[in-house]
């Protein structure tokens, strides 16, 4: 599986059998962006995380790396694998 995944708002990503969805990033001014994220294996689970903050896919762990462009409609969040 990649070590980085873009994602944008909506737009699923398939990869080894999971999918990624971004489904909103809550940015409020002066604060750290809150993502929810689907993530979808034999099961459906969604997560709502901050950047640093990290989530499991299938024994490993990924990890909420950045987001781009946050209070815009075309935001971008990285996910990554952890270290």
């Amino acid at each position: 599986m990649a070590s980085e995944i873009m994602l944008r708002h909506a737009i699923p990503v398939a990869l080894a059998g999971v999918t990624f969805v971004a489904i909103h990033v809550h940015a409020p001014a002066g604060l750290p962006p809150t993502v929810s994220l689907g993530v979808v294996t034999d099961e459906e689970k969604d997560y709502d995380l901050r950047v640093g903050e990290t989530f499991p896919v299938r024994g490993e762990t990924w990890v909420v790396d950045r987001v781009e462009d946050q209070s815009s409609p075309g935001y971008r969040v990285f996910i990554r694998k952890a270290d």
